[in-house]
């Protein structure tokens, strides 16, 4: 398929750089890497996305200019990867330790904030945490005061 095709172009660039800077942490190879661990994971290559995600957000705390903000976007795509694959106490974690993160700065938009502790939530849920899960559900409602729009099928 295409989306497989674009995969494995990507595939090819993300060895020739680590290839070419192996575990430095230069900009290039961590963004490149962190750039291929989205497509996975957005492309539900979940298993294989994993490993790559955990590769880029070590690089990117081996830069010299290092910032949690660098790698918050892959740590929340890691999580969501995480709870695919079933590892939802370390996906819980993640989400944890990134949800006040992402609703303190301007990194996420206010939807993107509440997309992400909707995932948080969700995740609660399955490991039975539910009062935990329905304040961030609060949390997600009033993020950056973003109200959903309403659902037209209701």
């Amino acid at each position: 398929s295409a989306v497989e095709n674009v995969r494995d172009q990507m595939r090819a660039q993300y060895a020739k750089s680590l290839a070419a800077a192996p575990g430095t942490g230069d900009g290039d190879t961590a963004f490149l890497t962190g750039s291929y661990g989205s497509f996975l994971a957005a492309g539900r290559f979940d298993k294989e996305a994993e490993p790559v995600l955990r590769q880029a957000i070590d690089l990117h705390k081996k830069r010299k200019n290092f910032s949690q903000e660098n790698t918050i976007e892959l740590r929340a795509d890691l999580a969501k990867v995480l709870a695919a694959l079933g590892k939802q106490t370390e996906a819980a974690n993640i989400y944890a330790s990134i949800a006040e993160e992402a609703e303190n700065t301007d990194y996420f938009s206010p939807e993107e904030s509440s997309d992400l502790l909707h995932n948080y939530a969700a995740v609660l849920r399955k490991l039975k945490r539910t009062v935990e899960a329905e304040k961030i559900e609060v949390r997600a409602r009033s993020s950056h005061n973003f109200k959903p729009e309403p659902n037209p099928s209701t």
